[in-house]
């Protein structure tokens, strides 16, 4: 049983340049204002040179770093966005709940958490889920089928059609009491 986090919203997707990062600063950029907004990039891949400065917790297979510098890196772009704070965390997927145990004590429990994990979803269960499926980048594999049938809301994102898919979705993205809900 996969533990309920109402704060938090998590978005995947079926591969790369789906438009998962795009919604997520989206997202960001149209709740900020009247809202506190924590973001978190996960990444199952370690990286000796691309990651921000500022390590805050480091463990065996697993390092969380705070982003707060102007890069094109996706975490970076939830920083430009309007997040704040927000983590960077180079995990593999065993160690992923101690990480974001450690993240829920560093910011508390009632921030609006925004993620773009796929395996999150896995471990917890968010306020709202959502599966971005593009119908030119359709991996499926055994890992995306379990997100997209854990999503409260899959989009289809034909090309050319993004900009258009994520206004219509952000539309219908509402916070009440502190939890992310689809109207």
């Amino acid at each position: 049983m996969r533990k309920f986090i109402p704060n938090l919203l998590i978005v995947c997707g079926s591969g790369r340049n789906t438009g998962k990062t795009a919604l997520v600063q989206s997202i960001i950029n149209n709740n900020k204002e009247k809202n506190k907004i924590a973001a978190l990039k996960v990444s199952p891949h370690f990286h000796n040179d691309k990651q921000p400065k500022e390590k805050i917790w480091q463990d065996v297979d697993c390092n969380v770093y705070l982003e707060n510098g102007i890069t094109k890196k996706d975490s970076s772009l939830f920083y430009q966005a309007g997040a704040n704070p927000v983590y960077y965390l180079e995990v593999k997927d065993y160690k992923l709940e101690a990480a974001f145990n450690f993240i829920l004590s560093h910011i508390g429990d009632n921030r609006l958490i925004v993620s773009e994990s796929g395996i999150l979803g896995r471990i917890f269960k968010p306020g709202l889920f959502i599966f971005i499926e593009s119908v030119y980048n359709n991996d499926q594999d055994s890992i995306k089928i379990s997100n997209k049938n854990n999503a409260d809301i899959i989009v289809t994102v034909e090309e050319g059609k993004l900009d258009e898919e994520l206004l219509k979705l952000n539309n219908k993205i509402v916070i009440s009491e502190n939890q992310w809900k689809l109207v």
